[in-house]
C-alpha cells in the first residue's frame, strides 16, 4: 500500500526511538492456556478483536521524536500482536521505527505491519512522502 494511503488511513503518525516492549501475554494467561489444552488439546482462545492485543499483544513505550498527523504527546505508548501471524510488527528496545497507528481504542491493536509502520531505516518512501506533509 502506498504511503499516502497509510496517512490517511491513520488516526496518528509520528517516528521515534522505542523505550520498553511489555508482553500483555501474563503468566496466569499462559497458565489458563495450558490447563485448557490439558484437558482439551485442540484448545484455542476465543479471539475477541476489541481485547486481543490487550489479552495477548505487546505495549510499547516510545519516545517520539517527529510527529506528522494526530495528537502525539513526547512519550507514546500503543499496543500491537507479537508478529507471529497476527500481524503485530516486532519491536525492538532502542531502534527507531516509523508509526501509523489505526485505532485511538487502548485496548485494541493500534499498529501492524498491515498498517505500515516500519523500522525508520527502511521507511524511505514514507519518509519522502511525509517529507511534503507538514509536520504536527
Amino acid at each position: 500500500m502506498p504511503p499516502a494511503r497509510h496517512f490517511a488511513n491513520a488516526v496518528a503518525v509520528f517516528a521515534g526511538t522505542v523505550e520498553s516492549v511489555d508482553d500483555q501475554f501474563t503468566w496466569w494467561n499462559r497458565l489458563q492456556l495450558r490447563v485448557h489444552r490439558w484437558l482439551d488439546e485442540s484448545y484455542s482462545p476465543p479471539y475477541r478483536p476489541n481485547t486481543y492485543c490487550t489479552d495477548f499483544g505487546v505495549r510499547v513505550r516510545m519516545r517520539v521524536e517527529n510527529r506528522w498527523k494526530g495528537a502525539v504527546a513526547s512519550r507514546e505508548d500503543f499496543l500491537t500482536g507479537h508478529g507471529a501471524g497476527d500481524c503485530g510488527v516486532e519491536f525492538q528496545r532502542g531502534q527507531a521505527y516509523l508509526i501509523y497507528l489505526t485505532s485511538a481504542n487502548s485496548t485494541m491493536c493500534q499498529t501492524s505491519i498491515c498498517s505500515g509502520t516500519t523500522p525508520l531505516n527502511t521507511a524511505t518512501e514514507d519518509l519522502r512522502f511525509l517529507s511534503s506533509v507538514k509536520p504536527k
